[in-house]
């Protein structure tokens, strides 16, 4: 598979007034708008996003941000389209873009970065 082409749908962070503790949880959650299968599907565009919530030890929500692309992909030659399948290797080779606009947005509201471990975990849903 590859991809043709990456438009940002929506970027979003928003912080409450809590200070981070020694110990921050990050819960990542991916959302797949993936066209249904069709005959001679050779070309697609598809949503995929992503939410990420921090809280600190006691589950208080610290912060919520949200990444969302537009994303045109084409099948290789003898490539088929399946949903799921599709979505995850779209996200695999995505991860990184979403990796590094979340650490910008946490940067940007002064939190540390995200490990990239934690969206490598989203890659099969």
């Amino acid at each position: 598979m590859k991809i043709d082409h990456i438009i940002t749908k929506e970027k979003s962070i928003s912080r409450n007034d809590l200070q981070p503790t020694s110990k921050l949880h990050m819960k990542v959650n991916r959302i797949n708008l993936m066209p249904p299968p069709a005959d001679n599907l050779d070309k697609f565009s598809c949503v995929i996003e992503v939410d990420l919530n921090i809280e600190n030890e006691e589950q208080k929500n610290i912060a919520s941000a949200r990444l969302a692309y537009f994303i045109f992909a084409s099948l290789e030659s003898g490539e088929s389209y399946d949903q799921d399948a599709s979505a995850n290797e779209i996200f695999r080779q995505t991860y990184l873009l979403y990796w590094q606009d979340f650490n910008s947005m946490l940067k940007d509201v002064n939190l540390p970065p995200l490990p990239v471990a934690s969206i490598q975990a989203s890659i099969k849903k």
